[in-house]
C-alpha cells in the first residue's frame, strides 16, 4: 500500500462531507494521542481523506472506502514509523508547522455544528467500515477505536 502525504494549506474549495478521530491503544508505558481525518468530496465518484496531524492521504470512489482507506493508512503509518515515545517527534515536526491550521478550524466549526444539532457517530457507517477494517488487519500490531462523524446533509 502506497502512502502519499499531502501540504494544501487552503480549504475554501474543499467540500469536506465527513470527519473522524480515531485512537490507539498501544501495549507499552507511553501512548500515541488521538489523530484526526477529514474527508473532502470533489464528486460523486471522488472523495479524499486526509489525517490532518501526519498529513497521510487516501482516495476512493466512495465517503465508505475513503475512510476505510485513510483509517488503514494511518495504522501503517503508525506501524511502520512509531515504534518509540522518541518516533513521535516525527508527528511534532508536522503538527509544529501551519501546513493544517485551515483544516484545523473546519474540523473543529464541523464538529461543534454536528454538536448543535445533536449529531456526532454515525454508528451503523462505523461498525461496517470497521468491520471490514479488521477484516484486512488479520495480523494487525496496534489496537484501536475508530469513530466516524458525518456531516449533516
Amino acid at each position: 500500500m502506497t502512502i502519499y502525504k499531502a501540504d494544501v494549506l487552503n480549504v475554501e474549495h474543499l467540500n469536506f462531507v465527513a470527519i473522524g478521530k480515531m485512537s490507539f491503544s498501544v501495549k507499552e508505558d507511553w501512548s500515541i494521542p488521538h489523530l484526526h481525518y477529514m474527508i473532502n468530496k470533489i464528486d460523486n465518484e471522488h472523495y479524499e481523506a486526509i489525517c490532518i496531524e501526519t498529513r497521510t492521504f487516501a482516495s476512493a470512489s466512495s465517503l465508505e472506502d475513503a475512510a476505510k482507506k485513510i483509517v488503514l493508512n494511518i495504522v501503517e503509518d503508525i506501524n511502520k514509523n512509531i515504534k518509540c515515545p522518541q518516533d513521535l517527534d516525527k508527528i511534532i515536526e508536522n503538527i509544529d508547522t501551519h501546513f493544517m491550521d485551515a483544516y484545523w478550524k473546519e474540523y473543529r466549526k464541523i464538529n461543534f455544528n454536528l454538536a448543535k444539532i445533536g449529531k456526532d457517530i454515525n454508528t451503523e457507517m462505523e461498525k461496517r467500515i470497521k468491520e471490514e477494517i479488521e477484516k484486512e488487519m488479520k495480523l494487525k500490531q496496534l489496537e484501536f477505536t475508530f469513530k466516524e462523524n458525518q456531516r449533516a446533509a
